[in-house]
């Protein structure tokens, strides 16, 4: 009968990879704060001019080891914009920052209502990751690979 010997480099080696995943893992929640919290003074910068109240509102928020983005209410009609009911000359509003037409909004569920008002109300772009999904995924794509380069660091 014959004996195998086995090589275990390679699962110490796997053993180390898995570690370092894990330790990796362990520090994502931090990261995202991290990396959230660098982009906070550009969408407060990025806010309305005549919304203080706005700018000084926008907060990073965590529940749960999920993070989001918290401001007062109007900011999220500012962000994704209101459709008008009636569509005149009298009701175009005219201001400086560039607006664009309503973009449907990404927070399913939420106390935001994406809908219709007299006057309407263009989206203001002062945080361009929550603007669509494909923003989104690309900053959530962003953040991932920001962990992914600290693990390999690490």
């Amino acid at each position: 009968m014959s004996q195998g010997v086995f090589d275990t480099d390679d699962l110490d080696d796997m053993i180390d990879e898995i570690n370092a995943v894990a330790e990796g893992i362990e520090m994502a929640p931090d990261i995202v704060r991290e990396v959230l919290e660098q982009y906070l003074p550009l969408w407060r910068k990025l806010a309305p001019v005549d919304s203080g109240r706005l700018k000084q509102s926008i907060r990073i928020v965590a529940s749960g080891g999920n993070y989001g983005v918290s401001m007062v209410d109007y900011g999220w009609f500012n962000l994704y914009g209101v459709k008008p009911n009636a569509r005149t000359p009298f009701n175009a509003i005219s201001v400086t920052t560039p607006r664009t037409q309503p973009v449907p909004s990404l927070l399913k569920g939420s106390t935001y209502q994406y809908s219709n008002r007299k006057y309407g109300l263009p989206a203001t772009n002062f945080i361009p990751q929550l603007r669509d999904e494909q923003s989104l995924s690309d900053f959530v794509d962003e953040i991932f690979n920001i962990i992914e380069q600290r693990i390999i660091q690490d």
